[in-house]
C-alpha cells in the first residue's frame, strides 16, 4: 500500500525508518529530522502513517508539538484564499495534534478543518484532494469518527455561521469525497445524521433561506434514500422535508399557468433528476419506446424528456441523451444555463428557470419521474402544468402540493391511490450480447464445483443489510450445505459483515462480488433470494429472462 503513495525522497527515507520502528516517538523524531529541523514541510501523505495506530495509542507529552499546532493553525486561519496552503497547513496541524490530542480528536479536527475548504478551487487532479482521499483509503477512519466529525459542522448554530461558499463545500466533500469512499458509501449509520440535517433544513426556512434549504434537501435525499428499506422510512423522510419544503414553495409561483392552449398536439414532459443508464431508466425507454411507435399517440402528443441536471451528482450520458432522441423524442435540459456560475449553483434559480420553461412552451402534461428531491417538489408545488403525474419507482408515501395524479409499473402498499400500467422491459435491456454473457458466466462459474448451488442477489447492498434478511440468508445456508451466496453490489459492506458474524455465517460462504454485470451474474447465480422487507426491483426481473431454470424465492408477508 505505502509504495502506492506518491512521495518526495525525505517521504520515503521516513517511510523506511517508520517501517522499522513503528512507534510514536520514534515518528514524532522522524518528521522533525527529516522536515521540520531541516526547514522542510512535511510531505502531505505523512498523515497515512496513522494507518498503524489507534485510539488506544499512547500520547506524547511534547512542548514541541503543542507549539508547532499553535504556530501553523494560526497559519492556517490567515491563508485566506490560497486552498492549497491551507490544506498542508492542515496537515501539519494534523500530526502536532495527533501526538499530543489522540488519534480521535486529531482526526475529528482534520476533517472538519478539510471540508469547510472551497472544491472549486480544486479538482481530482489537486494534491490537496487526491492526499485527504488517500488518507481514507489508507487510515480508513472509522466511519462513528467521521459521522462525529460531520455532525459537529452542521450543527445549526456551526453551520450557519459558515459563508455560504463553506456551506456548500461541506456538503462536496462529503457526497464526492467521503461518502463514495466504499467502506462509508449507504453504510446504514448515515442514518444518525437524518435529525441533524433536519434541524438545519427547518432552520433555513425558518430564516427564508430556500435557496440554502433546497440544497439541504437535495443532499439529505441523496445519502438517507439510498438506505431506505420500508416505505415507512419514505413516510418518514416525506414529512420531515418535502411538505415542510412545499409549504414554503407555495408564496413562490408568481406567474399562473395557461390552461387552453391552442397547439394541435398535446406536450408531455417526462422529468428525471438526470439522463443516465439506470434502472429507471431501462423501464421509461422501453415505455417510450412502445409510445413513439403508435401512430395513434405520435399523432396526439409530442413527448419531451426534461433532465433536472443535477451535476451535484454526476452529468447526464450523452449516449443514453442520444438514444432517446432517436426514438424522436425531444430532450431538453433548461436549467443548465446556471451551470456557467459554477458547481455551487443556486438550486432555486434553476428550478424558477425550469417553471418558465414550462410556461413558454405550454406543457399540457408533466409526469415526474423522480421524489424527493428539491426541484421535483418545486416544480409540482408551484404548478408547471393544467396535469401533473407522479410515476413512482420506490417511494409511494410521496406527497407534496400539485400532484394530480399517480402512477407505477408495480406496487407497494400505500395509503394513496395508484393506477398501476405495464412495461414490456424491451430485450435489450434483459438480454444484451447474450452469447458473450454466457461464456464469461461459464468462465466465472468454474469457481465453484459443479454440486454447488449459488444464491444471491444483485444490487444496491443496502436492502440486505437488516437482521431479518441475513438471519433467513443464515438458516438456508446452514440447511443447505451445498449452497454459497453471492452478494452482488456496493456499499454496506463492513455492516453486513458484522451481521455475518452475529449469524455465525461462515465468510467462505456469503461472498461480496463487488459491482457486478448483472447480465454476467444473472447465468451464474441459480436461485436468487429476494431482499426484504424492500424487494429488488428490475435486477430480478432481469435475472428471471436469464432462462427457465432461473427461480425467484421471496418471503410473503
Amino acid at each position: 500500500m505505502i509504495d502506492k503513495w506518491e512521495s518526495k525522497e525525505a517521504f520515503k527515507e521516513f517511510i523506511n525508518i517508520t517501517e522499522k520502528k513503528l512507534n510514536l516517538e520514534d515518528i514524532s523524531n522522524a518528521i522533525k529530522d527529516l522536515y521540520l529541523n531541516k526547514g522542510d514541510l512535511p510531505d502531505l501523505e505523512c498523515i497515512n502513517i496513522l494507518k498503524f495506530f489507534d485510539e488506544d495509542t499512547v500520547l506524547l507529552k511534547d512542548n514541541f508539538w503543542q507549539q508547532v499546532s499553535i504556530y501553523f493553525l494560526n497559519e492556517f486561519q490567515n491563508a485566506n484564499d490560497n486552498q492549497s496552503e491551507k490544506y498542508t497547513y492542515n496537515v501539519i496541524v494534523f500530526l502536532s495534534e495527533f501526538f499530543i490530542q489522540g488519534y480521535k480528536k486529531s482526526i475529528i479536527n482534520f476533517i472538519q478543518r478539510t471540508i469547510v475548504l472551497d472544491t472549486r478551487k480544486a479538482d481530482k487532479q489537486n494534491e490537496w484532494v487526491r492526499s485527504f482521499e488517500y488518507f481514507l483509503l489508507h487510515v480508513n477512519p472509522p466511519i462513528e469518527i467521521i459521522i462525529e466529525a460531520i455532525s459537529s459542522i452542521i450543527q445549526k448554530d456551526n453551520f450557519f455561521a459558515l459563508s455560504k461558499e463553506a456551506q456548500r463545500s461541506t456538503f462536496y466533500w462529503w457526497l464526492h469525497v467521503i461518502w463514495i469512499h466504499n467502506p462509508y458509501m449507504n453504510h446504514t449509520k448515515w442514518k444518525e445524521i437524518h435529525e441533524p440535517l433536519k434541524v438545519i433544513s427547518d432552520e433555513a426556512l425558518k430564516i427564508g433561506d430556500i435557496a440554502t434549504q433546497m440544497y439541504i434537501q437535495f443532499f439529505a435525499y441523496q445519502v438517507l434514500g439510498n438506505l431506505f428499506q420500508t416505505q415507512k422510512e419514505w413516510k418518514n423522510f416525506n414529512e420531515n422535508f418535502n411538505q415542510l419544503e412545499s409549504n414554503a414553495f407555495k408564496s413562490l409561483h408568481e406567474k399562473p399557468i395557461n390552461n387552453s392552449f391552442m397547439q394541435k398536439k398535446k406536450r408531455i414532459v417526462f422529468v428525471k433528476d438526470r439522463v443516465v443508464k439506470n434502472s429507471p431508466y431501462k423501464v421509461e425507454y422501453s415505455l417510450f419506446y412502445s409510445l413513439m411507435n403508435d401512430e395513434k399517440f405520435t399523432s396526439n402528443y409530442d413527448l419531451y424528456v426534461l433532465s433536472l441536471g443535477y451535476i451535484d451528482k454526476a452529468p447526464d450520458q450523452i449516449k443514453e441523451i442520444e438514444k432517446l432522441r432517436s426514438l424522436g423524442i425531444q430532450v431538453v435540459a433548461p436549467g443548465q444555463i446556471v451551470h456557467q456560475e459554477d458547481e455551487y449553483y443556486d438550486h432555486l434559480k434553476k428550478a424558477l428557470i425550469i417553471r418558465e420553461w414550462f410556461i413558454e412552451n405550454e406543457i399540457n402534461i408533466m409526469v415526474g419521474c423522480v421524489n424527493g428531491y428539491d426541484i421535483m417538489n418545486f416544480l409540482f408545488t408551484c404548478r408547471v402544468a393544467p396535469k401533473q403525474i407522479y410515476w413512482s419507482h420506490g417511494d409511494f408515501q410521496y406527497d407534496v402540493d400539485g400532484i394530480d395524479k399517480r402512477i407505477s409499473h408495480f406496487y407497494r402498499e400505500n395509503p394513496y391511490e395508484y393506477e398501476k400500467f405495464d412495461v414490456q422491459i424491451l430485450d435489450e435491456f434483459h438480454k444484451p450480447e447474450e452469447e458473450k454473457h454466457k461464456a464469461e458466466a461459464k468462465e466465472i462459474r468454474k469457481r465453484w464445483t459443479e454440486d454447488v448451488i449459488l444464491l444471491g442477489s444483485i444490487g444496491r447492498l443496502v436492502k440486505l443489510d437488516n437482521d431479518e434478511y441475513i438471519q433467513t440468508v443464515a438458516k438456508i445456508l446452514e440447511e443447505n450445505p451445498n449452497t454459497i451466496y453471492l452478494a452482488c453490489g456496493t456499499g454496506n459492506e463492513e455492516s453486513i459483515k458484522q451481521k455475518l458474524v452475529k449469524y455465525n455465517i461462515p465468510k467462505e460462504r456469503f461472498l461480496f462480488e463487488g459491482f457486478v454485470n448483472a447480465h454476467v451474474y444473472g447465468y451464474i447465480i441459480d436461485v436468487y433470494l429476494n431482499t426484504f422487507p424492500e424487494p429488488s426491483g428490475e435486477s430480478a426481473n432481469e435475472f428471471l429472462k436469464k432462462g427457465e431454470d432461473k427461480f425467484i424465492v421471496s418471503m410473503e408477508e
